[in-house]
């Protein structure tokens, strides 16, 4: 199975540290998250700072209401810059998530950047029927809704 890639882009308009304090804070994911996937922080290393080599355990429901959980490392941190997300042990045989945040006029542009590669053992029409391009896809939307209700709107930045 090849490893696949999906991007998004986004102006928030806030300043950058706003933008990263938000991110870089685990109890945002649950708040950016989908209902219908049930996302709760089984574990989390100490201190809850981000920092490189953070372990964090999730619970969720991608598929079907079947929970998993899915074990992932913070790999890279540059501060107001980059964090990247890589999945230890989980439903992919790789993943890793990539967060960009680049100052743009009094805004920020977020680019988010997402590789993963499906177990060997799904064969791809498995995996195109699953619908597992078009689920990542769904999150981010929703995710890319929520920023924009949250930050994009008079008086929230």
């Amino acid at each position: 199975m090849p490893i696949e890639k999906y991007t998004q882009e986004q102006y928030i308009a806030a300043p950058i540290e706003k933008v990263w304090a938000f991110f870089s804070d685990i109890n945002s994911l649950a708040v950016l998250t989908p209902p219908h996937i049930r996302l709760g922080i089984a574990h989390i290393d100490l201190p809850k700072e981000m920092h490189k080599g953070q372990k964090i355990v999730l619970k969720m429901a991608p598929l079907w209401g079947i929970r998993v959980k899915w074990h992932t490392i913070i790999a890279d941190v540059i501060t107001e810059e980059l964090f990247a997300d890589e999945q230890e042990k989980g439903p992919y045989k790789y993943w890793r998530h990539e967060h960009h945040f680049k100052k743009q006029g009094d805004g920020t542009l977020m680019t988010d950047v997402v590789r993963y590669q499906m177990p060997t053992i799904v064969p791809a029409f498995v995996t195109r029927w699953l619908g597992v391009r078009e689920k990542l896809e769904a999150v981010f939307e929703y995710r890319r809704a929520k920023m924009n209700e949250m930050f994009n709107k008079k008086g929230m930045n």
